[in-house]
């Protein structure tokens, strides 16, 4: 996933504090989301879905922590409650 957030410049933390996943990968994504929850996931499947989902949850992991160093940083303002 690349270099600490720490060792970015404040433009590399902002911009990954703002990162969306990939608009095709999103989309696969809510699909098969959509289908398991509807119970017609396809067993070969079940790996992609994993996949992607790893994928979402470690994206989201390194928005936070950007976001956590731009707070820091003072480049944002921290989030209200």
């Amino acid at each position: 996933w690349g270099q600490p957030v720490a060792r970015m410049s404040d433009q590399e933390v902002l911009a990954v504090s703002e990162s969306q996943m990939n608009p095709d990968q999103s989309q696969r994504f809510s699909l098969l989301l959509d289908k398991q929850q509807a119970g017609t996931l396809a067993g070969e499947e079940n790996p992609e879905l994993w996949t992607l989902t790893r994928i979402y949850q470690l994206g989201q992991l390194r928005k936070a922590e950007a976001a956590a160093e731009a707070v820091k940083r003072g480049l944002r303002p921290p989030v209200e409650p």
